[in-house]
């Protein structure tokens, strides 16, 4: 009588884990989708901005030349960022688990609201050189080009914050309910099914 028991504990168990396991599959599939949507955003304003810079570098002068040539020149970085992100977040881990979904996730939110320190530091050396610009060789050059950097460095702050939130939002609508069922005591890790 005991040995049907058994069989019976082990198939609801394993029906369990492989239901968890198409879950955290799942899982992992929207966090990298919410990665490549976010490097593709990245990718059309760099590449939008690198045509347009290019095309209107060779149609204005002044300031406005050296602004088109910044924003040509800056989003040739973020083109190949984005285009690393992109490739990086293409496919699941071979090893997929909660603590690599967790890791990912927490390590992309880190790492936004890092570059959101830094998109405010383009914003404020670029703020720099146009206020600073009549002290150097080429005013127009220094102009231009600060403005160039102010306004990306933007963009990017506002990229990062607006990703940020969605990846969070993401985070506690997801990871959180799982989160929470885990209970940590003197004990040891009880883990609710319900």
């Amino acid at each position: 009588m005991k040995r049907p028991l058994y069989i019976l504990a082990l198939m609801c168990f394993t029906t369990y884990i492989g239901h968890a396991q198409h879950d955290l599959s799942k899982l992992y599939d929207e966090q990298l989708k919410m990665n490549r949507q976010g490097m593709t955003v990245l990718g059309g304003w760099a590449a939008s901005n690198m045509v347009w810079g290019g095309i209107m570098a060779t149609q204005t002068e002044g300031v406005n030349r050296y602004f088109h040539i910044g924003n040509a020149s800056w989003n040739s970085v973020n083109l190949l960022l984005a285009g690393f992100g992109y490739y990086g977040a293409r496919k699941q881990p071979e090893d997929a688990s909660f603590s690599g979904l967790l890791k990912l996730h927490e390590d992309t939110k880190r790492s936004l609201l890092f570059n959101a320190g830094l998109d405010l530091a383009y914003v404020t050396g670029g703020l720099w050189m146009v206020d600073v610009a009549n002290r150097f060789d080429n005013p127009e050059m220094m102009e231009g080009l600060g403005i160039s950097f102010a306004m990306q460095g933007l963009f990017l702050f506002t990229f990062d914050i607006v990703f940020y939130l969605a990846q969070d939002a993401w985070g506690k609508k997801h990871l959180s309910p799982i989160l929470n069922r885990i209970v940590l005591s003197g004990n040891g890790i009880k883990i609710n099914l319900d």
